[in-house]
C-alpha cells in the first residue's frame, strides 16, 4: 500500500475517485452564441421615431377604416363576410403585409426598416410579421420599454419575431 496523502476536502465522484477542479464543463468559443451588435454598424431609431412611425400607421389605418366605411354605406347592403375581410385586412394585415413586402407609411416617412434580425438584407417573414404586430398591439407602449436597455434597441415583439428596427445607409 502507497503512502499517498488524501486530501478529504477534495470533491469525489460516485466511485470515490477525485473529481478534477476543471471538472465543470466550461463554455467553450464553440458553445457560446455569438453576440451581434448592429449599433456599430447601422444607425438605430429612438423611442420618439417609433413611436411617431406608430402614429402615423395609426392614422393612415383610421383613414382606410373611414373610406372602407364610407364605401360600403355607399354600396348600400354589403354582406357580413366582406365586412370582415376588410377589418382584418386593415386592423390586422396592414402592418404584416406592408413590412414583409417593404415598409408601412409610418415607416416610409420616417425613413425605418424592420428587418430579420440575424440577416438586415433580408425582410421579415409574414408570419413573423404577424405575431410582431400581435404582440406589438397586445403590449402596447409597454413592449418599447426595452429599447433603452439594450444595444440593437429592440423591442419585446422584436426579440420574439427575431426583427430589428433600423435606419437604412442611403
Amino acid at each position: 500500500m502507497s503512502k499517498e496523502k488524501v486530501d478529504y476536502y477534495k470533491e469525489r465522484d460516485v466511485l470515490g475517485q477525485e473529481v478534477p477542479d476543471r471538472s465543470v464543463r466550461q463554455k467553450s468559443k464553440l458553445d457560446t452564441k455569438p453576440v451581434i451588435d448592429y449599433s456599430g454598424t447601422f444607425r438605430l431609431p429612438s423611442i420618439k421615431i417609433r413611436y411617431f412611425s406608430t402614429l402615423i400607421d395609426v392614422i393612415v389605418i383610421v383613414g382606410f377604416s373611414l373610406g372602407v366605411t364610407t364605401l360600403f354605406e355607399l354600396l348600400g347592403e354589403v354582406p357580413g363576410y366582406i365586412r370582415g375581410i376588410a377589418f382584418l385586412f386593415i386592423f390586422i394585415l396592414y402592418e404584416p403585409l406592408l413590412v414583409s413586402f417593404g415598409c408601412t407609411v409610418g415607416q416610409f416617412v420616417t425613413n425605418i426598416r424592420v428587418r430579420n434580425f440575424k440577416d438586415t438584407s433580408k425582410k421579415l417573414k409574414l408570419h413573423l410579421a404577424i405575431l410582431r404586430t400581435i404582440i406589438k398591439a397586445t403590449l402596447g407602449w409597454v413592449s418599447l420599454i426595452t429599447i433603452t436597455f439594450n444595444k440593437n434597441r429592440l423591442a419585446i415583439h422584436d426579440y420574439i419575431s427575431n426583427s430589428i428596427v433600423l435606419i437604412p445607409n442611403r
